[in-house]
């Protein structure tokens, strides 16, 4: 077992920990606005959105988790299989490990499972900085047959994780030569304090396709790189960042697509995503917790039921499909 191998395994045991999700979630400081005359059908309600030129059953994307793990593949295959039934993207964690030459192709061949739905590989902004690297890149998302690549930020893990990087010059123009090379997909996602105004400005004149603001609020990967590094700097700044709900209205006029992730938690907080502005959720570690037991049918239960809280949310809500959900009123709490 590799170096890398039991970094991504440390990675997940502690992201299961209770201890590594952030101290507020702003998802609880907003409210929808209820509609009490509301007429609508529980049945009937419309939860299906287009993303990408794909239509699929719900505004939702399986976000990057894992790949190179003790357990990746049991944990692929089942989100894989879960998100095709709803037609639902779904990332890879981080393909490192296939670029190191790690035997893990298993873990990240998942097009299969997926005829129904968009399949993302993941990799570092740091990593495809190298030009042999980017195209070895380019040459793994050809032959798992991807639909596209998600490209992370991650600056504030790297600089407290033991092994991390502490130089981050040239990554702009990495984003912009995979952009020159690669015609398919490409969504670039924060792992954690979010993608800010001026970033998601830059982004959108390089031409990528969607991003994903993985704001503050969720699994603080700060604080499990500092766990793993007995480093205090990981509790200091557990909470540093921006929080999804406040990006979501930051953006609310970008131009490109918004996937709003960090903290995500149930259909409810999805109904807010995208009422604050958002194209789609991302959910990660929800999944990843259904996703580790042993009963088959829980990554369905999950989803099953977060497809009912997101339609109780809108029945309550007056909205009878997703463009309506964009439509209706969302404020804090403190200004009602």
């Amino acid at each position: 077992m590799g170096a890398m191998t039991n970094r991504k395994d440390e990675h997940i045991k502690l992201a299961l920990d209770e201890k590594s999700v952030g101290n507020a979630n702003t998802f609880d400081e907003y409210v929808l606005e209820p509609f009490a005359l509301s007429e609508l059908s529980f049945e009937t309600v419309d939860t299906s959105t287009e993303f990408l030129g794909k239509t699929q059953k719900m505004p939702l994307i399986v976000s990057s988790m894992t790949g190179g793990a003790t357990d990746a593949e049991r944990i692929n295959r089942k989100l894989a299989e879960g998100a095709n039934k709803l037609s639902i993207p779904f990332c890879t964690g981080s393909m490192s490990p296939l670029l190191k030459g790690e035997d893990v192709t298993k873990d990240y061949d998942m097009k299969k499972l997926l005829p129904n739905s968009l399949f993302f590989l993941n990799i570092s902004v740091l990593t495809i900085r190298d030009t042999a690297k980017l195209e070895a890149t380019l040459e793994w998302i050809e032959r798992l047959q991807a639909d596209g690549i998600v490209v992370h930020l991650n600056v504030l893990q790297e600089l407290i994780q033991p092994e991390g990087e502490r130089d981050f010059s040239g990554s702009i123009t990495a984003l912009k030569k995979i952009r020159e090379l690669y015609s398919g997909l490409i969504i670039v996602k924060e792992v954690g304090v979010g993608i800010d105004e001026k970033s998601a400005t830059i982004l959108e004149t390089i031409g990528v396709d969607a991003i994903e603001c993985g704001g503050q609020g969720g699994t603080s990967w700060s604080w499990i790189e500092g766990e793993r590094g007995k480093d205090i700097r990981g509790e200091s700044f557990k909470d540093f960042g921006l929080p999804t709900a406040t990006i979501l209205s930051d953006l609310r006029d970008a131009k490109l697509p918004i996937i709003g992730s960090g903290g995500i938690r149930n259909g409810l907080d999805v109904a807010k995503v995208i009422a604050l502005g958002g194209t789609l959720a991302g959910m990660a570690r929800a999944l990843l917790v259904a996703a580790m037991e042993a009963d088959e049918r829980s990554i369905d239960d999950i989803f099953s039921r977060i497809e009912k809280e997101l339609k109780t949310a809108m029945v309550a809500c007056g909205a009878v499909d997703i463009d309506a959900l964009k439509h209706i009123r969302i404020r804090s709490r403190q200004a009602t």
